[in-house]
């Protein structure tokens, strides 16, 4: 019996892909088993993380590309790296003599749609997106997942400027300040300098809630200037930040866009300011996750003989 772990964002069209080549196998070869992990983007990356040095330490984590992992071995007990979705797709016809080709790529997309959309409903949460330009050109999204059941005030005063009010925008407005290390900071609807800002309830509104910890980067938080001094500026960590917990109102996290955070900290700064025309939110909103889904895709060919 072969057990294989395949590990992947339900966000991606490969990763469901590799799915059902697994779920085909499972139910036609019996010297074959998988165990599917999907997960949304930040958890897969955070999942990589660990699984990467359980198989061979740092280096594995740093040479594994793409949104899917593939290992011989159940979750808890990596033994071997397969590797990522196409390596793992020759895998499974080297090993077992299965293919997919013939099917659209464009039905799998559509598929993990439909997922990333339930996944999404089913945290209860909202989310909203960002379209960042460095330096004059759009180069992705940040998919900001926000906790609205501990801060509903907070979030409703993040959601109302995301989308765009009596109040203002969060489009067009810079990121001015990065803490290598530390945090982004942006959200100055009033002046873009890191100096001003306002809330859709005044000036400023009150802390609300330090339940959500500084445990992981991705994390989003409001800017203060001491208690209850929150406004529109706001931070996204770029590490643990533990000494900001009881502190700062955390609220949300990063749920995708990792690639686009790493492109944003590497730019060339002076004095915490990113040079050139800097990072500039071009576009926000709520996210939705796309489209209508399609239906489930169909059953691939059965393996050759």
């Amino acid at each position: 019996m072969v057990v294989v772990t395949v590990v992947g964002k339900l966000s991606d069209g490969l990763f469901q892909r590799c799915k059902k080549g697994c779920e085909y196998l499972m139910e036609n070869t019996e010297s074959f088993e998988a165990k599917i992990i999907s997960l949304l983007p930040v958890d897969y990356e955070t999942y990589v993380k660990d699984a990467s040095k359980s198989l061979a330490g740092d280096s594995l984590f740093n040479k594994h590309k793409g949104n899917v992992m593939a290992f011989e071995g159940p979750p808890d007990n990596p033994i071997k790296y397969i590797g990522a979705g196409r390596a793992f797709l020759t895998w499974l016809n080297v090993e077992f003599q299965y293919t997919d080709k013939n099917t659209n790529s464009a039905i799998y997309e559509r598929l993990a749609k439909l997922h990333l959309r339930a996944a999404m409903k089913n945290t209860g949460n909202t989310f909203v997106y960002f379209d960042i330009a460095i330096n004059g050109k759009v180069e992705g999204k940040l998919v900001l997942e926000l906790y609205e059941k501990e801060c509903p005030k907070t979030v409703k005063n993040f959601v109302e400027l995301c989308k765009g009010c009596d109040t203002g925008n969060y489009k067009g407005t810079p990121f001015h300040r990065v803490v290598n290390q530390g945090w982004i900071q942006g959200g100055d609807i009033s002046e873009g300098k890191g100096d001003a800002g306002k809330s859709i309830y005044g000036p400023t509104f009150a802390d609300e809630s330090f339940a959500i910890k500084h445990d992981n980067q991705g994390i989003i938080g409001m800017v203060s200037v001491g208690p209850h001094t929150n406004a529109s500026q706001f931070y996204i960590t770029l590490a643990p930040l533990p000494w900001l917990d009881g502190k700062t109102v955390a609220f949300g996290r990063i749920m995708d866009g990792g690639r686009i955070l790493k492109i944003m900290t590497s730019m060339e700064l002076e004095n915490e300011r990113p040079m050139g025309e800097g990072i500039v939110i071009q576009d926000c909103g709520l996210y939705t996750a796309g489209a209508a889904p399609a239906p489930p895709a169909p059953a691939p060919p059965p393996p050759k003989a």
